[in-house]
């Protein structure tokens, strides 16, 4: 499964040499208390992607910037639903993104700039589809990478695993987010193939079930945050009508 630490990295060859950063790692709660860390941060962890996992929705959006450019990930996650936006900008271009997850289905709308970069169009195909929505289907194995880097952090299970952190496991200064006190709690995330391992911070609530409430990240000169809220409420979710498949002549040769 991708993270959406590889959905930024789908933009790395248009940012120079950096690539952008999101999110955190493809490691399941349950892997938040190894490698000998200390027992409270790492429990308080444990604790709250734990309950985090059995919310019905949460709401999030991740940011990323550097000197090349910068991306913004705007989400509403369900149980097995979720909408995205994605907004990026490379030097003077920007791109737009927007996915909609029904159950195993993915849809897709773009500008020209967005399928080009984002999903690797040729030209001329971003050029024809761009305003256009499209249809993945999770059992297409010809487009199974593409579908699941656009379905990475669509659901409250893929927003919650990508937040595991591996030791050792800090407790950091509290501080304020969204009007909430919130506990901060480092780590380090999971590699995957398009991005190494990287620090984090991750702030849970105080109080209550300690649910997650913003992760922060550094790497390569760049940082990145992602905001989540609304846990427990679930979105509105349609199937956008006229979708048509995906085709494979539309990606560009690489």
């Amino acid at each position: 499964m991708k993270s959406r630490r590889a959905v930024a990295a789908a933009l790395a060859a248009a940012l120079a040499s950096s690539g952008l950063v999101l999110a955190a790692s493809t490691a399941p709660a349950g892997a938040a208390g190894v490698g000998g860390v200390s027992a409270a941060p790492a429990q308080l962890l444990h604790a709250s992607l734990e309950a985090a996992q059995g919310e019905a929705g949460v709401d999030w959006v991740g940011t990323s910037h550097s000197s090349a450019g910068s991306v913004t990930l705007t989400t509403k996650a369900g149980r097995h639903d979720g909408l995205q936006s994605i907004n990026f900008r490379v030097g003077s271009q920007t791109g737009q993104i927007s996915i909609i997850l029904v159950g195993t289905m993915v849809y897709l709308r773009g500008n020209v700039f967005g399928l080009e970069q984002y999903l690797g169009f040729s030209n001329s195909a971003a050029k024809n589809e761009a305003g256009r929505w499209f249809s993945i289907s999770e059992p297409d194995a010809s487009l199974v990478t593409i579908y699941e880097t656009v379905a990475a952090g669509l659901t409250v299970s893929t927003t919650v695993a990508e937040l595991g952190m591996t030791g050792p496991i800090t407790q950091t200064a509290a501080k304020s987010v969204a009007g909430q006190h919130a506990i901060g709690i480092r780590g380090t995330t999971l590699p995957d193939s398009a991005v190494p391992s990287t620090p984090q911070t991750l702030y849970v609530k105080s109080t209550g079930e300690h649910l997650p409430v913003e992760a922060l990240q550094t790497y390569e000169r760049q940082t990145s945050s992602e905001v989540l809220g609304d846990w427990g409420q679930a979105p509105s979710v349609h199937a956008p009508s006229r979708a048509v498949p995906l085709q494979l002549s539309w990606l560009a040769t690489r």
